[in-house]
């Protein structure tokens, strides 16, 4: 219940905390994203679930308010913050089924570890897998979007 107050609490602080400028914004989203980076090993759930509403933000609520007033080069700045939240996400995700199969070996029970091994092949491992083709692809095809049309800006035909 703490937990969810907590959220609540810096949701609420978060949306009055809206960024008065585009440059403000390009600034806080930089921030953000680098504390991510050098924070997100010590992140639980809880955390995790505080960060993903903050770049919600950031990346659509927030985004939305000064989309029209960006230049090529700030949408491809954007589209790397993107890229790298969308790492840090699936590099979370990946480590902590790592670490579940490191402890099942730190516990020396190998038929345990021969178990979690197989479950998580047969349950999770494509989804996990799939998640992650999405998410390349996703920024994959953000990143050919906004080549796309800085070569369209410049009148680069191929």
């Amino acid at each position: 219940m703490r937990t969810i107050f907590l959220m609540l609490q810096l949701l609420l602080l978060l949306v009055a905390c809206s960024p008065a400028t585009k440059e403000a914004y390009l600034n806080d989203y930089k921030s953000f994203i680098e504390r991510v980076g050098d924070e997100r090993k010590e992140y639980g759930e809880a955390k995790w679930t505080a960060v993903k509403a903050e770049y919600k933000l950031y990346s659509d609520d927030w985004y939305k308010k000064f989309e029209d007033e960006f230049t090529v080069k700030e949408r491809m700045l954007l589209a790397g913050y993107e890229a790298k939240f969308a790492y840090y996400v699936a590099a979370q995700k990946t480590g902590e089924a790592f670490d579940d199969m490191m402890e099942s070996l730190r516990s020396s029970d190998k038929k345990g570890i021969h178990a979690k091994i197989e479950n998580y092949i047969e349950n999770d491992m494509e989804d996990d897998i799939e998640e992650l083709y999405k998410e390349a692809k996703k920024i994959g095809g953000e990143t050919l979007e906004t080549v796309e049309e800085v070569l369209e800006e410049l009148d680069i035909k191929f």
